[in-house]
């Protein structure tokens, strides 16, 4: 069965904003908007596993990406923003945002 990639990484993100280390990568932008991380809503994050794994992922394009790209995950799937919010909260172009994701 085929997964759908946003939920996979929605997952991860409720995951990831859970754990204590919040995931490999530094992420210095999400420590200054802590009153938008996501409370729990008792949906479903991944397993320990997944998300160790999906996290070497993303630390791994931290290595290649240019650091906004990997900003703007974090902040959808971590901080769980609208797109339209990402793209306020870079000051970029919504188009852009989407483009990167």
């Amino acid at each position: 069965m085929r997964r759908d990639m946003q939920e996979v990484l929605e997952r991860w993100g409720r995951w990831a904003a859970s754990e204590e280390y919040c995931s490999m990568v530094d992420w210095p932008s999400l420590s200054v908007l802590p009153q938008r991380l996501p409370e729990a809503s008792g949906k479903p994050g991944c397993s320990d596993a997944d998300g160790i794994a999906i996290d070497s992922c993303i630390a791994q394009m931290s290595l290649v990406c240019p650091r906004d790209e990997l900003l703007i995950l974090g902040l959808r799937f971590i901080g769980g923003l609208s797109l339209r919010s990402v793209a306020d909260v870079m000051g970029i172009p919504i188009y852009d945002v989407r483009k990167a994701l």
